[in-house]
């Protein structure tokens, strides 16, 4: 019930009137708004297409292509999308979620007509190469070497009772009430309530759950219901 309420708080927060709406020839919708608090800019590139369009056989693609848009283009090589956009002073990164795909860079405001050009040549001029996709890379080329089984196993049950401990001391009152710090060179970066960083973990694991699954299915493996719901394993069913 308390979703009607955040909604209708951000709709206070950010006016509508300030923000412009175009539709150009080709369907593309862009919104525009004015922000002067910075001298800094958001481009913002949403995909109606998220982990609800997949079919069970390409389950995680959303995800893969995600990936893949940053790749590179006919004129951008493969790490240069990356490069340009530190070059005007930007960062760049993209989320994959159940109904839609988010690409977004920040920039100064004067790096505003290369960012745009970046972002635009990304979404329409992406490419995918064989080798970019490739399971199994030549020698030298990025193959996984996973540790011994007893070792994963050993870890695994290692991580699941700090987890378990961790859970029994938990309680509403102490998620809401105290935060979770991020330190880089022993610098606060990031600071936000324990809960916030909970939903967020949550939500970035079924992020790269679609991705896993993906690789799983290239691989003629079925996706084990240890990772979650899945139409191969009806164990927890």
């Amino acid at each position: 019930m308390a979703a009607p309420a955040q909604i209708s708080g951000m709709a206070s927060f950010l006016d509508p009137a300030t923000v412009r709406r175009e539709v150009l020839p080709n369907g593309l919708t862009v919104l525009l708004r004015r922000d002067t608090s910075a001298p800094v800019v958001a481009i913002v590139t949403h995909v109606k297409a998220g982990y609800f369009d997949e079919t069970d056989d390409v389950s995680g693609i959303a995800h893969v292509l995600e990936h893949m848009f940053f790749k590179g283009t006919e004129r951008r090589g493969v790490g240069e999308i990356s490069k340009e956009t530190k070059g005007s002073g930007g960062y760049l990164n993209a989320h994959t979620v159940y109904d839609q795909t988010v690409y977004f860079t920040v920039l100064p405001s004067s790096g505003f007509p290369a960012g745009l050009d970046i972002q635009s040549d990304a979404y329409a001029n992406s490419v995918i190469d064989q080798d970019e996709l490739d399971l199994t890379p030549p020698p030298g080329k990025g193959q996984y070497h996973p540790p011994a089984m007893d070792k994963l196993v050993e870890t695994h049950d290692g991580l699941v009772t700090k987890g378990k401990a961790s859970l029994s001391k938990t309680n509403d009152q102490y998620l809401t009430t105290t935060s979770w710090r991020l330190k880089a060179g022993g610098q606060v970066v990031m600071e936000q309530p324990r809960y916030i960083v909970l939903r967020d973990t949550l939500n970035h694991l079924a992020h790269h759950r679609g991705q896993l699954t993906v690789y799983l299915r290239m691989l003629g493996q079925p996706v084990p219901a240890v990772y979650g719901p899945s139409a191969d394993d009806s164990t927890y069913r």
